[in-house]
């Protein structure tokens, strides 16, 4: 029978100097985890050492066991050696004296000895080591976050990443702590095949050839286990450390990223103002252009017969010349024909008749090429309408493309400016020590903005419950502040030293005092709601103030709905002066003036 070996006595680890007090900063964190998980490789070996003594490794262990197990199973006509209550019954069987057993004394004592030796070190030689592991995953889980959310509306691709990672660390440690009592458990229970065993544990029976009877690595495989938690435990540590560089690295990448994207968000906007202004002043020209071709649409018809009728008559006029000329030589060809004086005045009345002919060709050629001009001129101002349509098409398209782009690069910005918003919040929580110093004392590292004075709305409820406080405390804000609660808490020095601070404030008034007392609870009270505040009034006894929150926030609505509204007895114009006076009577009553 063996002892209870000496690492199953409960020792205290370095790892428990992290629930004492908070740490200086994460690397000490780090080299504590660090070394409570070498202690805990520690007590593995030593265990190791124990169970296998001088056969060093679980192979050569298995190969130890394998041939007198198997000539057992053989004498007993058993296929599986898989339930405890099989192997029980078998060598119970062997020390019936009366029973018909048949097997080789020297074989059954090797499986006694192997099965007391299997169930005296699985599960409790490794209940220190399981207790371990789960108290650094407990401090892994504290310490080693991500300070950020996989369901948050902010993409960064680095904090995903090690937040499924520590997921993922988590779970096999977690399964792997599971492993080792559920094995024995199985064992005992629904029987033990190999198919239970990692792909370690099945490599380990198919070398020692002990598939049939996979309790003899059973301890080799919950050994495994231990390591490969042991394996996730560092895992996560380093990437952790990493974590805060990589994070680093982003910020520093994004940063630049920022200010290399402001020069091509400029030239995208100067594009997008300069073609929006010439698309503009294209359709200022289109308009024009149009306008102009209203009016002319009715004259190009006009314009055409004009063109048509100069035409003729020009050419007329060019045949009528021909037609002159022509006769005039002929004339003179026949003058022997004609008498001098018939010849004399015919040939005066050609010429006359030719020279007003090529007096009017110049003006009807100037006419025609004036109606011409015009109709070219028409054609000029169709084909600029054209091209300005097409002009304000290509522009439009233009602007389109550059909204597009111009959008997106924005829209891309704007993203990197949050994804750099919360990488910087997520780096001051990974490195400052105070983060170290609010998980130690269980405070939220994030910090609660919407508790602080001024954050919320004036409209918000708490605003509104802490205005009426302050106009109605009077003198029982003393009382009240030692009264409200504080995480952390302050002492009650502090709150003296922070009440006698208030006092000491010179020429203000006291609803100021209340005012400034209930700002510095907000801001030292990380999770400072209303209901803080209705409480402790209703501690002090001041129900009065918590009837008057209470009709600030649900006014009552009167019942009574009349018709008419009663007529005011005062004028219009006096009721600025009456709200004075009404005011002025209450600062009476209240001793005030």
């Amino acid at each position: 029978m063996l002892g209870r070996p000496f690492f199953m006595r409960t020792r205290r680890l370095d790892i428990d100097r992290l629930e004492r007090k908070p740490q200086e900063n994460m690397s000490v964190v780090y080299t504590i985890l660090r070394t409570g998980i070498g202690h805990t490789e520690d007590k593995l070996r030593r265990v190791e050492r124990l169970y296998y003594g001088a056969s060093k490794d679980a192979a050569t262990d298995a190969r130890k066991w394998i041939t007198p197990i198997k000539s057992v199973m053989n004498d007993v006509h058993l296929t599986r050696f898989t339930l405890v209550w099989h192997i029980e019954k078998v060598i119970q069987l062997s020390d019936h004296l009366r029973s018909n057993f048949d097997a080789d004394p020297y074989n059954i004592n090797k499986l006694r000895e192997l099965m007391k030796k299997v169930q005296h070190f699985v599960p409790d030689a490794f209940s220190d080591i399981t207790d371990d592991l789960r108290r650094i995953v407990k401090y892994l889980d504290k310490y080693c976050v991500s300070f950020y959310s996989l369901d948050g509306d902010v993409v960064f691709a680095t904090a995903e990443h090690y937040e499924k990672e520590r997921r993922q660390f988590r779970a096999t440690i977690k399964r792997s702590i599971a492993n080792i009592a559920a094995l024995p458990h199985k064992f005992q229970t629904t029987g033990l095949s190999d198919t239970d065993l990692s792909s370690y544990g099945e490599e380990l029976c198919r070398k020692a050839d002990c598939a049939d009877a996979p309790f003899i690595v059973m301890f080799a495989e919950v050994c495994e286990n231990v390591r490969t938690a042991c394996g996730a435990v560092r895992s996560w540590i380093d990437a952790d450390v990493s974590y805060s560089e990589f994070v680093g690295n982003d910020i520093r990448q994004m940063e630049k990223d920022i200010d290399s994207a402001l020069a091509p968000l400029r030239k995208l906007e100067d594009q997008f103002y300069h073609t929006q202004y010439q698309l503009k002043q294209a359709g200022h020209e289109t308009a024009r252009v149009e306008e102009e071709l209203v009016g002319l649409h009715e004259r190009e018809n006009e314009f055409i017969f004009d063109e048509e009728l100069l035409v003729r008559e020009t050419n007329d006029i060019g045949i009528q010349i021909e037609m002159k000329e022509y006769r005039r030589d002929e004339l003179v060809r026949n003058a022997t024909d004609h008498a001098p004086m018939v010849l004399q005045q015919k040939y005066a009345e050609l010429c006359e008749e030719l020279r007003e002919l090529k007096t009017k060709l110049p003006l009807a050629k100037r006419r025609l090429l004036n109606a011409r001009r015009r109709l070219e001129w028409l054609g000029e101002k169709k084909e600029q309408l054209r091209v300005g349509r097409q002009t304000e098409e290509r522009l439009q398209d233009e602007l389109e493309e550059i909204k597009i782009l111009r959008e997106s690069s924005n829209h891309k910005h704007e993203e990197t400016k949050k994804v750099l918003e919360v990488a910087k919040a997520i780096y001051l929580y990974k490195t400052s020590p105070d983060s170290i110093e609010k998980i130690y004392n269980e405070q939220p590292v994030e910090l609660n903005s919407c508790r602080l004075p001024g954050y919320r709305n004036k409209d918000d409820p708490f605003e509104r419950a802490c205005v009426v406080v302050a106009g109605r405390l009077g003198s029982d804000w003393i009382r009240l502040y030692r009264h409200l609660p504080f995480h952390p808490s302050r002492g009650n020095a502090t709150i003296d030293d922070d009440i006698q601070m208030l006092i000491d404030v010179p020429r203000t008034s006291l609803e100021n005092v209340v005012a400034r007392s209930l700002d510095k609870w907000r801001i030292h009270h990380t999770r400072a709601k209303i209901d803080d505040l209705r409480e402790t009034l209703n501690v002090i006894g001041r129900r009065d103030i918590l009837q008057a929150i209470e009709t600030e926030l649900n006014p009552k609505q009167s019942s009574e709905s009349t018709d008419e509204q009663p007529r005011s007895v005062v004028e219009n114009y006096l009721l600025p002066y009456l709200k004075l006076v009404e005011r002025f009577d209450q600062l009476r009553a209240a001793n005030k003036i």
